[in-house]
């Protein structure tokens, strides 16, 4: 079974079916909703730091650019909880001139303070491999992620065979080990 992660209104979901199950999850209840791929794919409210599923329920996980807006730490241990042993992960995100591009087109200050916010957690979390929600709502979490943050954050999760896809938007792929010692 596949798991897409920040599936919106899982069209991608619905394009990586071919036979098998595939469920979505994603954090916005109105959008799961009103999604014409509620027939063919199932679709979950919920969050990536707390999956509602069961240990080792998936084969392969995937995540279209989802993970910038999450507690990068905390979803990688929950992915590993529910991956299958031998299951593969891949997530993209967003590399540091992502972060800069939008920072240089602010011309306002409360959008300039919170990509501030966005670069200076990317920085921690290349640097620490932590993360911290933005100060002013503490709901919010949103990072850039570099080849190093994202290796090493999956190798503290415990899975192997890490290695970084050379494209845009970064994306990092891994494997459950098929045995835990």
């Amino acid at each position: 079974m596949l798991l897409d992660l920040g599936c919106g209104d899982g069209h991608a979901t619905a394009e990586h079916r071919s036979g098998g199950a595939c469920v979505g999850i994603d954090l916005d209840a109105a959008v799961l909703a009103a999604s014409p791929w509620r027939d063919r794919v199932t679709l979950v409210c919920g969050r990536a730091e707390q999956l509602p599923f069961a240990d080792g329920s998936f084969r392969s996980i995937l995540s279209g650019v989802a993970v910038p807006y999450m507690d990068i730490p905390k979803v990688a241990a929950e992915l590993y909880r529910v991956c299958a042993p031998g299951a593969t992960v891949c997530l993209s995100g967003h590399g540091m001139e992502f972060t800069l591009r939008e920072l240089a087109q602010i011309r306002r200050p409360v959008p300039l303070v919170y990509r501030l916010y966005v670069l200076a957690n990317g920085l921690c979390f290349h640097l620490t491999g932590r993360m911290f929600r933005f100060p002013f709502n503490r709901k919010r979490i949103e990072s850039f992620q570099t080849a190093k943050s994202f290796a090493r954050v999956m190798r503290r999760a415990g899975f192997t065979e890490v290695g970084i896809v050379p494209r845009s938007p970064l994306t990092v792929c891994a494997k459950k080990p098929l045995s835990s010692h």
